[in-house]
């Protein structure tokens, strides 16, 4: 049969009170600093989280400030670009508009020097159409009758070129 031994018993009872006292002031404190230590890695997780996020907002920012830099850019350059041309535009008109009235005043101091130079030459040819018809008919007539009538002949011809 069997026979309890109080040797047994004891080493039973020790075997509680040890497994009592081991978690009582071993097991406890160590469950202790398991949970803290869960718990404060638990706490640098969210933090790390939220250092994310933030991060994450902080670059979208900056992505969205940058964008919005590039676009000002781009319109002030275009402004710039267009400026430029409409000033290119003007140049360019007025410049031509100064060559078009240099041509037309050049055309008309032309056309004025062709005038006198046809205005003195019909006078000379006045003048010798006169002395040669004084010298084949005479002095009969006065000056200022033959010059009126050789004027009027110059002009009859004169008609007749023209047209």
């Amino acid at each position: 049969m069997l026979t309890l031994d109080w040797s047994i018993i004891f080493v039973f009872i020790n075997v509680i009170v040890l497994f009592l006292l081991l978690k009582k002031f071993l097991f406890a404190p160590v469950q202790n600093v398991l949970h803290q230590r869960e718990m404060m890695i638990q706490q640098q997780l969210e933090q790390a989280e939220e250092k994310t996020v933030q991060a994450q907002a902080k670059l979208d920012e900056a992505q969205a400030t940058i964008e919005a830099s590039t676009n000002a850019a781009q319109q002030k350059a275009q402004k710039i670009l267009e400026a430029a041309s409409r000033k290119e535009k003007e140049y360019l008109q007025s410049t031509q508009q100064e060559a078009n009235r240099i041509l037309e005043e050049t055309r008309k101091q032309a056309e004025q020097e062709r005038q006198s130079l046809l205005a003195q030459t019909r006078e000379e040819l006045v003048l010798l159409a006169m002395d040669a018809a004084r010298k084949a008919v005479g002095s009969s007539l006065d000056d200022s009758k033959q010059k009126a009538l050789f004027q009027e002949m110059l002009d009859k011809v004169g008609d007749t070129n023209d047209r």
